[in-house]
């Protein structure tokens, strides 16, 4: 009987070998919390939303 891939030494994956992997299964909420488990998250440096402007119908 043969151990499946994942479970040999020499099928290491890298860190972001492994977040695509996260990515396909389970998209990019399931990568942001992966990174933020290993404190490798992104923080935005913004305190208040950004001034927006027109009225939210579109192109007129």
């Amino acid at each position: 009987m043969t151990s499946p891939d994942f479970l040999l030494p020499s099928a290491a994956k890298t860190r972001r070998q492994f977040l695509s992997q996260v990515g396909m299964v389970g998209g990019t909420g399931m990568v942001m919390a992966a990174m933020a488990a290993w404190g490798s998250s992104m923080a935005s440096a913004t305190e208040v939303p950004p001034d927006l402007r027109g009225s939210g119908k579109g192109k007129v």
